[in-house]
């Protein structure tokens, strides 16, 4: 009888203790969730249809295959799609003086498809040179 007795209070105290724990986690979350700030929302970006991207403004894309210098004895095809490094930089210095800002591609599409602004007069710059590095000659000075 004692070892039953016993065996109950055990199985009593048992029970009475996980069950104040889950009430002491609850409780900790309930109390996390109040004190906690509730998560700013982004507004949903609706996305423009064709008509609608095709009826916004224009932006200017320049696009430079090679940036490098060569001789007058060069092919049509490297005089085409080729411009001087000194002629870069003349071109650059032009669209900046003339109020032009470059923009990044991703710009561009949140401009078309999502109605993001721009800086006014905005272009982007393309440098498409597939065999040398000419990053450090398109670089700003």
């Amino acid at each position: 009888m004692k070892k039953a007795i016993s065996s109950a209070i055990v199985t009593l105290f048992l029970i009475s203790g996980c069950q104040q724990r889950k009430n002491t986690v609850a409780e900790k979350e309930v109390s996390i969730t109040e004190n906690s700030t509730p998560a700013k929302q982004e507004p949903r970006l609706v996305a423009n249809n064709a008509a609608a991207i095709l009826a916004k403004k224009e932006v200017p894309v320049l696009c430079y295959h090679n940036i490098r210098d060569f001789s007058e004895s060069a092919g049509e095809m490297t005089k085409t799609y080729t411009v001087k490094p000194a002629n870069f930089a003349e071109q650059m210095k032009a669209l900046a003086d003339a109020g032009y800002h470059s923009i990044l591609p991703d710009q561009l599409y949140d401009y078309l498809v999502y109605n993001k602004a721009l800086p006014e007069k905005p272009v982007m710059i393309l440098l498409t040179i597939p065999e040398q590095n000419n990053t450090v000659l398109a670089q700003p000075k």
